[in-house]
């Protein structure tokens, strides 16, 4: 979500979803998740694994009408448009405090 001009308004989703319509990334990063399963730092999210896979590219292939996204949190649409564009979600977790460290410094 960072990097979209209004990631935190309402139409922080449609940018975020016309960032990865063009750039098609082959994977985002998300420092966190709602998934049934566990995935280790660096590992995909295993949402293709753990949501119905009917419902998944139902909710997928809704991502390409505003309305739909309209609905939808700017995380939701990160996730269902980097799936839609054919990437995956890796989970990329950090030490906060240690990182935060070496921005500062």
């Amino acid at each position: 979500v960072l990097g979209t001009e209004g990631a935190l308004s309402p139409r922080g989703g449609e940018e975020l979803f016309a960032l990865l319509k063009e750039r098609k990334p082959r994977h985002v990063l998300m420092e966190s998740f709602a998934c049934e399963e566990e995935a280790q730092t660096g590992a995909e999210v295993p949402y293709r694994k753990s949501l119905h896979p009917f419902g998944l590219a139902r909710a997928v292939a809704l991502t390409e009408t505003a309305g739909f996204r309209g609905q939808l949190s700017a995380e939701v649409i990160g996730v269902l448009g980097t799936l839609n564009v054919g990437g995956s979600v890796l989970f990329a977790d950090r030490l906060h405090t240690v990182s935060f460290d070496r921005l500062v410094a």
